[in-house]
């Protein structure tokens, strides 16, 4: 039992020799993937924005104009951000 104890003691260095690498890659790609995120999370806020001053009431629901003003304010640091709304009516017949 002690023979064994004697050669364990670099076994904490060759761990962290063979983890580091795949920590520093996953590292790397959380931070790249961060602004992508980002811009996703704004684009829907913006888009939530736009959607919420349409549903207000029926005189809100078809100036597209405002909606787009709407989410282009709400998304104003989502660099080249542009809003284009439509509006549709469904009804399903009952």
């Amino acid at each position: 039992m002690n023979r064994l104890r004697k050669f364990s003691g670099g076994q904490g260095a060759t761990e962290l020799a063979l983890a580091l690498p795949l920590v520093v890659v996953l590292l790397f790609v959380v931070c790249q993937f961060a602004p992508v995120f980002y811009v996703a999370m704004g684009v829907a806020s913006a888009a939530r924005a736009g959607v919420q001053y349409g549903a207000q009431n029926y005189v809100k629901a078809i100036d597209t104009s405002a909606m787009n003003a709407a989410a282009t304010s709400d998304g104003k640091y989502i660099p080249g951000l542009t809003a284009s709304s439509t509006h549709f009516c469904m009804y399903d017949g009952n």
